[in-house]
């Protein structure tokens, strides 16, 4: 999966605003076995997104038995996605939470095209990249054909049966 989006073959697709009602979309995908499931969320291009975002999480690894180290780091890192996306981007941002046996993954699609610089000056600042590195087993930058990027990283987890 590295260096890809989400494949294709997820289940189940999500997606809400603030100003609209939730929307579903359930496709069945050919053969058999566990598959990965996918819930995504357009946020505002604002701090406070970071909460509802860390609320996406906790709703969606809770319901998969996602054990405590796993939400925590999920959190951890949607929350840096997020402020990134806020800070920089100045766009709406679409947080995506993937999740199958023993992984989840997290995306963070804004509308800006400007690259990452991973840096840190200070102590309490521009750690957020350093912090998803540590925390993951894997993250990267994709640019969108219609404009902005994507950037994701994936977790290992614990407790994830679905």
């Amino acid at each position: 999966m590295v260096g890809s989006s989400v494949p294709d073959y997820m289940l189940v697709r999500w997606s809400a605003s603030r100003s609209s009602a939730a929307h579903v979309s359930v496709s069945a995908a050919a053969g058999g076995g566990t598959k990965p499931y996918m819930r995504k969320m357009r946020l505002a291009g604002e701090l406070r997104s970071a909460i509802e975002a860390r609320r996406l999480v906790e709703d969606e690894l809770g319901l998969a038995g996602a054990g405590e180290d796993t939400m925590l780091h999920t959190q951890l890192v949607v929350t840096e996605l997020v402020t990134n996306a806020a800070r920089h981007a100045h766009t709406p941002v679409e947080v995506t939470i993937a999740t199958a046996v023993g992984r989840v993954r997290v995306e963070a699609r804004d509308g800006s095209a400007a690259t990452l610089r991973p840096h840190v000056d200070t102590s309490t600042r521009h750690r957020g990249l350093q912090l998803i590195e540590d925390l993951s087993d894997g993250w990267g930058v994709e640019a969108q054909d219609a404009g902005g990027k994507v950037v994701w990283c994936e977790l290992p987890s614990r407790g994830i049966a679905r």
